[in-house]
């Protein structure tokens, strides 16, 4: 009895430790997407110098939005334009803020979610949204 007893903790044992490495490389991949998720932002970040020019990168971001997006705009303001929230796995919404800088010059920033993009790996497609923003925007002024 004692012998059974000890051989079901030490499974026991075995099994908590499999569990705690399983936590450990998920928190290890989600800070891994979340810095990567990160610098794509970053690199997406557009920046233009006139009024004119700013205007019509913020029109080219709602039709960057509208195809990109696997969600409908919710809302599109001076400053704002944002799809509703992802209900589904795998599916994307978009926001693209315009934050004035010094003087005529303004950003727009681009982030984009994944419903469930932490602990799937369906939310790949992401990465390209991220990565054809500013060359979208680029290509058409």
């Amino acid at each position: 009895m004692r012998a059974k007893i000890i051989a079901l903790l030490l499974i026991c044992a075995t099994l908590l430790s499999a569990c705690a490495e399983m936590v450990q490389k998920q928190r290890a991949v989600e800070t891994d997407r979340r810095q990567r998720l990160q610098e794509a932002a970053e690199k997406a970040k557009f920046t233009c110098t006139s009024k004119k020019q700013c205007d019509k990168a913020f029109t080219l971001a709602q039709v960057f939005v509208e195809q990109n997006s696997d969600m409908k705009i919710q809302l599109v303001s001076n400053t704002l334009i944002q799809t509703y929230s992802p209900v589904r796995s795998g599916t994307i919404g978009i926001t693209v803020r315009r934050i004035p800088n010094k003087g005529e010059s303004e950003s727009l920033e681009l982030d984009a979610w994944c419903d469930g993009m932490w602990y799937v790996d369906h939310c790949n497609r992401i990465w390209g949204i991220f990565g054809d923003f500013k060359p979208f925007i680029d290509s058409r002024l």
